[in-house]
């Protein structure tokens, strides 16, 4: 599962970038995401939850299902939202949730971190900084317990994620200030401008 915020409201911290900027940045973030996540190893489905339209349609361009969500509730409830209904069409299954605004991630990557929680009821990996969360996994859908924004890190093995000690710089780069850009690129993630990208009116 990969929830992804309007993009209109996307990445706000990404200053000096326009507005519109930031949006082409956002959307390139997930398209990077589902196309990467699409050739990682072990994934029966994906599924994209979000209030933008534009993201819904993106996602079944690249194969995944979508969730449209129209209550504006938050990341926390959107998954569980999800995750209840994900649950009623394909009974009990594993479930991960990825977040969508990782440019550097890779599917070996990927591959291996989904494997690793495999040893755990249920498990989180961390951000590159310490404090945020990139994967939440459960053996159960039922079972997760999202706890997102600043300190999600903790929040999450509080409620009984195991954190994962695999290095995966792709993965656990998520980008939400500029420097994370730089630290990106410094490391040489597979990172590339949006310069084709269009993002049409709000």
């Amino acid at each position: 599962m990969i929830p992804v915020k309007r993009l209109s409201r996307a990445k706000s911290r990404l200053a000096p970038h326009s507005h519109r900027q930031r949006q082409a940045l956002a959307y390139q973030f997930v398209w990077h995401v589902l196309a990467t996540a699409r050739d990682a190893q072990g994934i029966a489905g994906i599924c994209v939850v979000t209030n933008d339209p534009r993201v819904a349609v993106l996602a079944r361009r690249l194969g995944a299902s979508a969730l449209l969500e129209r209550g504006g509730r938050g990341m926390d409830a959107a998954v569980r939202n999800a995750v209840v209904l994900l649950s009623v069409r394909h009974g009990v299954v594993p479930c991960a949730v990825l977040t969508a605004d990782l440019p550097g991630l890779e599917a070996e990557e990927l591959t291996s971190a989904l494997q690793a929680a495999t040893s755990y009821s249920k498990a989180v990996v961390g951000d590159a900084d310490g404090n945020g969360t990139v994967l939440l996994t459960s053996r159960s859908g039922a079972e997760l317990v999202p706890r997102y924004g600043h300190g999600s890190l903790l929040r999450h093995r509080q409620g009984g994620h195991a954190p994962l000690a695999g290095a995966w710089p792709g993965l656990r780069r998520d980008v939400d200030v500029p420097r994370h850009l730089v630290d990106m690129t410094d490391w040489g993630g597979r990172y590339r401008q949006p310069t084709s990208v269009i993002i049409g009116r709000s």
